[in-house]
């Protein structure tokens, strides 16, 4: 839940395997995508979250754009 209210209210500031533990705890499945993209797959819904990983981060704009379906899908 922490997680959650601080991925809401400043996404950018999470790491990204914060987010992708707030992903898997929203029922998505992760799929290696090319390269060092992974892709995260809502498993009752069609929503698909493509993420560019460098240093075991991802820009912000990533996290923001999640965010936005996350709650544009009434996920969160």
């Amino acid at each position: 839940e922490k997680l959650i209210t601080k991925f809401k209210t400043n996404p950018a500031s999470l790491k990204y395997s914060h987010v992708e533990k707030i992903l898997l705890w929203l029922d998505f499945e992760k799929k290696q995508g090319a390269g060092s993209h992974v892709k995260f797959l809502h498993k009752q819904s069609s929503i698909i979250l493509i993420f560019a990983i460098h240093n075991k981060d991802c820009i912000p704009a990533y996290k923001e754009d999640a965010l936005k379906a996350l709650i544009n899908n009434n996920l969160i």
